[in-house]
C-alpha cells in the first residue's frame, strides 16, 4: 500500500520530498503556497484512471479538478532547466500472499508469483513529459531495497532502454510502450506498437526464457519454478547461493555445481538478467495496481460547496455518492434505505445536533433540518449548514461504506488483479469555510470519529487555514481519542509569490502539542 507521496515540478512544488500519508493528514500554509496543488494531485489521477486515454493524465475534468495542461502545470524553474513533472511513491507492507492475486479470465489463477519483498519497500518514481500529442511517461525508476531498475525513452516512439543498477540490459527484442490506458498509469510493454494486446510481453518473454533455460540444463518441474521466481528479487550473490544450494530442482542444481558457476559466469549472468526482467515486469504490475488502488479510492470535497436551495427538482435518481460540490446532496439522502437513513440521522445528530431528511412533494424536494425547536428548510437555517453538510455526509458515507467489490483492477484486457483489502481516501479542501469556530471544532471531531469508526481503512487529507481545527485535533490527542502517530501536519511555505514551496512535516506529541510549531504561523505580518 502507498504510504508516502513525493511530487516534483508541479506548479510551485519543486520538490515536496516524501510526504507521509497518515490516517489524518493536515495541509497548512498561506494562500498560493501549494497545499491545494498537493491535495488536488489526488483527484487529478482519480479523473485520469476512470477514462480511456491516449496518455496517463487527464489534466481537465469539470466534475473534479482543472490543472490546465502539462505546460501550465510545469514548475517555472523546471521548465527553464528542461526538467519534467515527476511523481514518486513508497509502497510498504507488500504482502504477496494476502494482498495480491492475479487471475486470467480464461485460465484461472496465474502461476507468476511476485518476487519476495518481505521486509522491503518498493520506491518508484514516474517521470512525465509532453509533446504535440500530449502527456506521456518517459521514465520509470524502481528501487526494491536491493536493485535499482530504470526504464526510459527519448521520445514517445522510442524503444525502451532498460537498466539495472546503471547497467544497460540488452534482450532479444526491442520493447516499446503502449499509452492507451484505462485503470492504469504506467504504460504497457510491447514489441510491436500496433499490437495493442501485447501488454504483458515483457513478463511472458522473461518467464518463457527462464523455463527454456532450465529445461536445457537439467529439466524444469514447473511446480518448483515459483521458488526461483520468488527469489528473483534477491541480490546477485544470494540468487546464486539459492540456485546452488537451496533450489529443490535437483537436476539443475547439480548442473550448476558441476559447472562451478560464479557471479562472473556468463551462463549465470544470462539467467540473472532474465530473472531481473521478470522482477521488473512483476513490480510494474504491483505499482500499477497500487497507484490505481490509491487514486480510485479517493473521494473529493471541493472548497466552495453548493449554496442551499429552498427547492430541488425531483429527478428520482439513485445516487451512490456525493459529488465534490454537494449539488446532489438531496438526491443522495433521498436514495438512502430506511436503515441507512436512520444511521445517517443519528450521525448528524451526534456531530451537528440536528437531524436531516429530504421531503418530496409536487415534483420537487426540500432538505429539512430538525432540531428540538422544530423542522426548518435548509435555506432558512444559515449558509453554514449548506457548507458543512456535504462534508459530514461524505464522512458518514465513507466511514460506513461496506466492501462490495474487493478492489478489482484490470491490468489489461485479459488479466485483472483482486485485492483482499480495501481503502477509502477522503480529500477535503477548506472545510472551515463559512463556519463559526464552534462548528470548525465539530468538523475536527467528525474527522476523528470517522477514522475511529470506519468499517474500511480510511485516510483523510484536509487542506485548511483553521487554527481551531489544528487545536481541536491536539486536544483529542491529549484525551487519547486519536493516536499522535496517526496525524501528520504538513506545512507549505513560500517566501514570495514567485518562489518555490518549502514543505515541512510536523508531529504532535502525547500532550497534543507541536513542539516545533512555527511561531506566528496564523498571525498577520504586522
Amino acid at each position: 500500500m502507498i504510504k508516502s507521496v513525493r511530487i516534483e515540478n508541479l506548479r510551485s512544488l519543486k520538490d515536496t520530498g516524501f510526504v507521509n500519508i497518515k490516517p489524518l493528514t493536515l495541509l497548512l500554509g498561506v494562500n498560493s503556497s501549494g497545499k491545494s496543488t498537493f491535495l488536488r494531485s489526488f483527484p487529478l489521477f482519480t479523473q485520469s484512471i476512470r477514462k480511456n486515454l491516449r496518455g496517463p493524465i487527464s489534466w481537465v475534468d469539470e466534475s473534479l479538478v482543472d490543472f490546465g495542461d502539462y505546460q501550465t502545470s510545469l514548475n517555472k524553474e523546471a521548465k527553464d532547466n528542461g526538467e519534467n513533472i515527476r511523481f514518486s511513491y513508497i509502497l510498504s507492507d507488500i504482502d504477496t500472499a494476502e494482498n495480491f492475486q492475479l487471475y486470467k479470465k480464461t485460465f484461472g489463477a496465474y502461476n507468476f508469483p511476485i518476487p519476495d519483498l518481505q521486509g522491503f519497500n518498493l520506491e518508484v518514481s514516474i517521470s512525465f513529459k509532453d509533446d504535440k500529442n500530449g502527456t506521456f511517461v518517459n521514465e520509470i525508476s524502481v528501487y526494491d531495497g536491493r536493485n535499482t531498475y530504470k526504464c526510459s525513452i527519448e521520445n514517445r516512439d522510442s524503444d525502451v532502454d532498460i537498466s539495472i543498477d546503471g547497467e544497460s540490459i540488452e534482450t532479444e527484442q526491442q520493447y516499446s510502450w503502449v499509452y492507451s490506458l484505462r485503470n492504469k498509469v504506467l504504460p504497457t510493454f510491447c514489441i510491436d506498437v500496433t499490437d495493442k494486446n501485447d501488454g504483458k510481453v515483457l513478463l511472458h518473454k522473461a518467464y518463457d526464457f527462464i523455463c527454456d533455460y532450465l529445461n536445457q540444463r537439467g529439466g524444469a518441474d514447473k511446480k518448483l519454478l515459483p521458488q526461483l521466481l520468488f527469489a528473483a528479487s534477491k541480490k546477485k550473490k544470494d540468487i546464486l547461493n539459492f540456485i546452488a544450494n537451496d533450489f529443490e530442482l535437483s537436476a539443475f542444481k547439480e548442473y550448476v555445481n558441476k559447472k562451478g558457476w560464479t557471479e562472473d559466469s556468463e551462463e549465470f549472468n544470462t539467467l540473472y538478467k532474465y530473472l531481473k526482467l521478470y522482477s521488473l515486469a512483476k513490480y510494474i504490475d504491483v505499482i500499477n495496481a497500487d497507484v490505481v488502488f490509491l487514486y480510485s479510492s479517493c473521494s473529493y470535497v471541493a472548497p466552495a460547496r453548493a449554496e442551499a436551495n429552498r427547492f430541488y427538482r425531483l429527478q428520482g435518481l439513485q445516487v451512490e455518492d456525493i459529488d465534490p460540490y454537494g449539488k446532489n446532496l438531496q438526491e443522495f439522502i433521498a436514495s438512502l434505505s430506511p436503515k441507512a437513513l436512520k444511521s445517517y440521522q443519528d450521525y448528524t445528530l451526534k456531530v451537528l445536533g440536528v437531524k436531516v431528511k429530504v421531503k418530496s412533494e409536487n415534483g420537487h424536494q426540500s432538505i429539512l433540518v430538525s432540531t428540538e425547536n422544530g423542522e426548518y428548510n435548509i435555506a432558512d437555517v444559515g449558509f453554514g449548514y449548506s457548507q458543512i453538510l456535504p462534508i459530514v455526509t461524505k464522512l458518514w458515507f465513507l466511514s460506513n461504506k461496506e466492501s462490495v467489490v474487493k478492489g478489482a483492477t484490470f491490468i489489461d484486457d485479459e488479466v485483472f488483479l483482486v485485492r483482499k483489502s480495501e481503502l477509502q481516501v477522503a480529500l477535503i479542501e477548506q472545510p472551515e469555510l463559512h463556519l463559526h469556530p464552534a462548528f470548525q471544532a465539530k468538523i475536527a471531531d467528525s474527522f476523528v470519529n470517522a477514522i475511529n469508526t470506519s468499517t474500511l481503512p480510511l485516510m483523510l487529507i484536509a487542506e485548511t487555514h483553521s487554527d481551531t481545527i489544528v487545536n481541536r485535533i491536539g486536544r483529542r490527542i491529549r484525551e487519547g481519542k486519536i493516536k499522535k502517530e496517526d496525524v501528520n501536519v504538513v506545512i507549505f511555505d513560500k517566501t514570495d509569490v514567485d518562489s518555490n514551496t518549502v514543505v515541512r512535516q510536523l508531529s504532535f506529541n502525547g500532550n497534543g502539542q507541536i513542539p516545533d510549531w512555527p511561531i506566528g504561523f496564523f498571525e498577520p505580518e504586522d
